[in-house]
């Protein structure tokens, strides 16, 4: 079983987390509205940025409350440092970017771990793709060689 495999699961959520908390905040960037269809105000007119909707009852229009942002974040957190125990790698080699400069012993701590994730990529792929070349190379040898 891939060392990976433990974590797949988390991934899969923080991918769910992180879409969910970017369609949130599109969602308080550009809310939906509701109204009547009796109104008669074209989609094209409710779509478009900075274009008046014209209607003859204003009190029909309304704001569908947008979600709650902030659980979303918290949650990404909690998941993202879950995925650092489940996988001992930290999020800035995952990738994610520090806001502060970094020191050196943060700089030592990437170079480490980074390399012990070469070293499993490289057995990883040591022991799916090389070893089982070999094995068919040498059952080859062996039932079409000749001495």
């Amino acid at each position: 079983e891939p060392i990976m495999a433990s974590a797949m699961p988390l991934q899969d959520e923080i991918n769910i987390t992180r879409n969910l908390l970017i369609d949130a905040v599109r969602t308080h960037i550009m809310p939906k509205i509701m109204m009547p269809k009796s109104m008669g105000v074209s989609r094209e007119d409710i779509e478009t940025l900075g274009k008046p909707i014209y209607t003859d009852d204003p009190k029909g229009v309304q704001i569908l409350p947008p979600p709650n942002v902030n659980s979303a974040g918290m949650n990404l957190q909690l998941l993202e440092s879950e995925l650092t125990e489940v996988t001992g790698v930290s999020p800035q080699n995952n990738g994610a970017q520090t806001a502060q400069n970094e020191t050196a012993t943060e700089i030592s701590i990437k170079a480490q771990e980074g390399g012990r994730r070469s070293a499993d990529y490289i057995r990883q792929y040591n022991e799916t793709f090389i070893e089982p070349l070999f094995d068919r190379f040498a059952m080859l040898v062996f039932k079409y060689g000749e001495d």
